[in-house]
């Protein structure tokens, strides 16, 4: 319960003009559900648009930031982001 109740309090965060903000409530969202698989899964289905929003900003150093984050992210879950290719080139 308490689980769902910080991701709900942090769900707002990941709309923030701020990147280190959004880039910390994905961080968290991470952390909170990996001993919950069917969360985690939605939540990284959940984090992907703000994600790339950040990388369509003009911050050249919040845009690697991310790509390494969706490195990571592609690796444990492959097909995640397998129609958002473009989006990152």
């Amino acid at each position: 319960g308490e689980v769902y109740e910080l991701l709900n309090a942090l769900e707002e965060r990941l709309g923030s003009a701020n990147s280190g903000v959004v880039l910390a409530a994905c961080k968290a969202f991470l952390h909170l559900t990996l001993h919950l698989p069917a969360t985690h899964q939605q939540v990284l289905e959940r984090i992907k648009e703000p994600l790339k929003s950040v990388v369509g900003r003009d911050d050249p150093g919040a845009t690697y930031a991310v790509l390494a984050h969706v490195l990571l992210l592609a690796q444990r879950a492959p097909i995640i982001f397998e129609n958002d290719y473009p989006t990152f080139y």
